[in-house]
């Protein structure tokens, strides 16, 4: 997976969708966090166990971590294009980061044709098994916690531009 830090998100970039992480939903936002620290060139990763000991509570957020982590690396093993994402301060939301909450949201409401367009427009490829695996586990485990992730029509508005967009690269 490679990926890549970019600026602000267009206001109407996803169809009147979120452009901020203060317009996301704690469970959205803790997850593009998340993504963004564990992929962040310098080591964030304990900001990540401490905020998952905060949300998911101490018994539960080992488990959840190593969950998380499968999935980092499943999409990390598949993709075959350039992720673009924000650095971890950042109070923007990119497409990718609506695809990755769009997978998530998909997989903890079990639609399975939203599951599998959201892996393909990350991944770019049809080898998307592992993918899916670890987002219905770590979906799973966040509905478990009372952490649901609300199913936005700006997630889905993200995977047709990135699927459109596949061929071409951008930058936000």
């Amino acid at each position: 997976m490679s990926a890549s830090a970019g600026g602000p998100a267009g206001i109407g970039e996803f169809g009147g969708g979120p452009a901020l992480l203060s317009e996301l939903e704690l469970p959205e936002r803790l997850m593009v966090w998340a993504f963004r620290c564990w992929i962040a060139p310098v080591s964030l990763k304990g900001y990540i166990v401490r905020e998952f000991a905060r949300r998911f509570g101490s018994q539960e957020s080992e488990r959840a971590l190593q969950e998380f982590v499968r999935f980092v690396e499943a999409l990390h093993g598949q993709t075959q294009r350039v992720l673009h994402f924000h650095h971890p301060c950042c109070p923007c939301v990119g497409r990718d980061e609506m695809v990755i909450l769009g997978l998530l949201a998909s997989a903890q409401a079990a639609d399975n044709e939203g599951s599998r367009a959201a892996a393909f427009a990350l991944t770019g490829s049809n080898r998307i098994a592992s993918l899916l695996s670890a987002s219905r586990v770590l979906s799973a485990r966040m509905a478990d916690n009372d952490l649901f992730l609300p199913a936005r029509e700006a997630s889905r508005v993200a995977v047709m531009a990135v699927n459109d967009n596949a061929q071409r690269p951008w930058l936000q």
